[in-house]
């Protein structure tokens, strides 16, 4: 490991990167968990893109005992291939993330409106239901399934889930329009 860190400090990203791979790799035959944790880790604050790497760090965590890092860990990298358009790779992270954390409104959310973007509606529906079933507090799964449900052309679940947002925030501008849109 101090010659994958050398390199890292050096500059030598690949080497680095190919150094912490093997070790991790290793250790996981071996059966020396910590140290694979160790590896991933080091391997991912080097390559934060490497959704690969990040996923079976974020599984170590889990086996650990670390959901709520792995969780977070998956949280952010997914959300970084979506801003980048991976929604693949996004999809595939919040889909572990759920796994590892059944109870997170944020994945379950966050799947939703990858589902959403990428026109999978029944899909998007029920994760999107998922999350307002686990915070009913939050009007952002009512919001989108309200989109869902116009591209569905399902208009009266569509204005249903808009006036359950504007029982939330009787102020909110864009439901008014997409009613009022609707009643036109």
């Amino acid at each position: 490991r101090a010659c994958a860190d050398l390199y890292a400090t050096e500059g030598l990203r690949a080497e680095a990167k190919h150094l912490y791979l093997m070790e991790a790799e290793r250790s996981l035959r071996l059966g020396l968990d910590k140290q694979a944790l160790d590896a991933y880790e080091r391997l991912v604050g080097l390559e934060p893109g490497d959704t690969a790497g990040a996923a079976k760090l974020a599984s170590l965590l889990a086996r650990e005992g670390r959901r709520s890092e792995a969780a977070d860990l998956l949280g952010r990298l997914a959300q970084e291939c979506r801003a980048r358009g991976r929604l693949e790779n996004a999809r595939t992270l919040y889909r572990q993330m759920v796994e590892i954390v059944p109870g997170a409104f944020t994945g379950w959310y966050c799947l939703g409106r990858v589902e959403f973007e990428t026109g999978q509606f029944q899909d998007a529906e029920e994760h999107l239901r998922r999350a307002a079933e686990i915070d009913a507090s939050s009007p952002l799964p009512h919001l989108l399934l309200g989109h869902v449900y116009e591209q569905q052309k399902q208009l009266d679940r569509a204005k249903a889930a808009w006036r359950t947002v504007l029982e939330f925030d009787p102020t909110h501008q864009e439901v008014h329009h997409r009613l009022g849109l609707l009643c036109l």
